[in-house]
């Protein structure tokens, strides 16, 4: 990882109770306006991933598959907030279109 990452890394680390040295892998992505991430699983290979929203805020959306179809659950994520996704509610996730720029970077940890 670079070292340009290392004070990110560390501020992600801390939060999720992790060792930045866990965090083995970081992911840049730029948003502009009217892009979203679409529903997709993620594949098992990561167990901890912890967000950084960048820019301006968006909305992130979760769900699960349950007997009767999908639970589903939103949460807005404003700039500079931070958050840490692992286990089961880490299965399906996207971002609805924004309206801004956004920049989340994602660090992740390998599944052990």
């Amino acid at each position: 990882m670079p070292e340009w990452l290392d004070d990110l890394r560390a501020r992600a680390a801390r939060f999720a109770g992790l060792h930045p040295d866990d965090l083995v892998q970081a992911l840049l992505i730029r948003y502009d306006p009217g892009a979203g991430i679409g529903w997709h699983k993620d594949r098992p290979v990561f167990e901890h991933v912890v967000g950084i929203s960048l820019g301006h805020e968006a909305t992130l959306r979760l769900r699960r598959r349950t007997a009767l179809g999908f639970e589903r659950a939103k949460a807005k994520l404003m700039s500079g907030s931070i958050y840490h996704l692992s286990g089961e509610v880490w299965t399906c996730n996207g971002f609805v279109p924004v309206t801004y720029l956004i920049m989340p970077p994602w660090l992740r940890t390998r599944a052990g």
